[in-house]
């Protein structure tokens, strides 16, 4: 029989506190980007081209503090057409019919305006290699269609993944009021 010191001593696996962890960061591979990633000089010979990649986080609160005040009145002016959009968007869905095309230019110009907040976005988001507005901007401009749309899911993911612990620790509040609630009850009748 094999005798290992120390294993007894290790803790269990907290698989709920290794989610959380692995909704922290996100490695994005660009795929899209690999022919600008050539190795140079006597590398080119060895080494094939490799796809780039970048590394996002999720935003904290003084993160999207920022994004509001930078992006204010873009914000405003987006919420002003929101229930057009909100009507729109979940006619399509619901009875899935086709759209005219004025309201097809609607959703896009609804898209092309969000574009700047998005892009805001993912510069706080990018956590290596660091880059400014304007580079995150080229950055987006350079990629095609596939490695949009996955760096797209990506930051929705961890942008909801806040939302659903904000929701968790409502959910936790709000089970301690019930409690109390019925404690009183009980207490006072």
């Amino acid at each position: 029989m094999v005798s290992v010191r120390g294993q007894l001593d290790a803790p269990l696996l907290d698989i709920g506190q290794v989610e959380k962890e692995y909704w922290e960061r996100k490695t994005v591979i660009l795929h899209s980007l690999k022919n600008f990633n050539k190795p140079t000089g006597w590398r080119k010979y060895v080494m094939k081209a490799k796809s780039p990649k970048i590394v996002i986080k999720r935003l904290s609160t003084k993160d999207w503090q920022q994004i509001d005040a930078k992006f204010f009145d873009l914000k405003e002016e987006l919420a002003n057409d929101g229930k057009m959009l909100r009507n729109i968007t979940d006619r399509m869905v619901r009875d899935s019919e086709t759209i005219t095309k004025d309201e097809w230019a609607v959703l896009t110009r609804a898209k092309v305006k969000a574009l700047p907040i998005y892009i805001g976005m993912l510069e706080l988001m990018i956590e290596e290699p660091k880059m400014d507005y304007n580079q995150v901007e080229k950055l987006w401009d350079c990629l095609d269609e596939y490695d949009r749309e996955s760096l797209a899911t990506y930051v929705n993911m961890l942008t909801s993944e806040k939302m659903s612990v904000a929701q968790e620790i409502n959910n936790k509040r709000l089970k301690e009021l019930d409690e109390i609630k019925m404690k009183e009850l009980a207490k006072y009748g």
